[in-house]
């Protein structure tokens, strides 16, 4: 069955993951913005959910622009920027459904199928085996860095006594 997210207001993070986890996207084009802060509030996004804005994003710029930047972005500039599929309300995800035919796409039964086989990198990664393991992935890594920080600073301590001796 096609979704189509309708994004009336502001989304943000989780609701960002939601929108672009569904088949086309619709937005308000005269209020709200599609943003994902983590960037500013410090945190990770975790590894399936990059896989799927990989996936479903129309480039990398536009990725790296909302993931590493958190840039606000308006309905008008999501639209141009291919984020979303189309500007309005809900009369125009009516539209969006009649111009694509989507209830009629339906009938055949294979949509389910060729979306799994579309996005198989996906829900590989969002499965329990691709989840756990990108945890333990990113447990590890900042771990090391972790590790790599407090060596690092050591010398510095150490440097800078050296340093007061003399």
């Amino acid at each position: 069955m096609p979704t189509i997210a309708l994004i009336n207001g502001h989304c943000f993070g989780a609701g960002v993951f939601l929108a672009i986890a569904h088949d086309y996207r619709i937005q308000n084009p005269s209020k709200g913005f599609l943003c994902l802060p983590e960037i500013d509030l410090g945190a990770v996004i975790p590894s399936p959910f990059q896989q799927m804005f990989k996936q479903k994003l129309p480039s990398p710029a536009v990725f790296r622009l909302m993931a590493l930047e958190g840039k606000r972005i308006p309905g008008k500039d999501a639209f141009e920027m291919g984020i979303v599929d189309g500007l309005g309300g809900l009369e125009d995800v009516l539209r969006l459904v009649e111009i694509k035919k989507l209830v009629a796409k339906t009938e055949t039964g294979v949509w389910g199928s060729l979306k799994e086989d579309m996005y198989h990198e996906t829900l590989t990664m969002m499965g329990e085996e691709g989840f756990h393991g990108s945890l333990t992935w990113r447990e590890e890594l900042e771990k090391q860095n972790f590790e790599e920080k407090e060596s690092a600073l050591n010398k510095i301590e150490k440097f800078e006594r050296s340093q007061a001796k003399l």
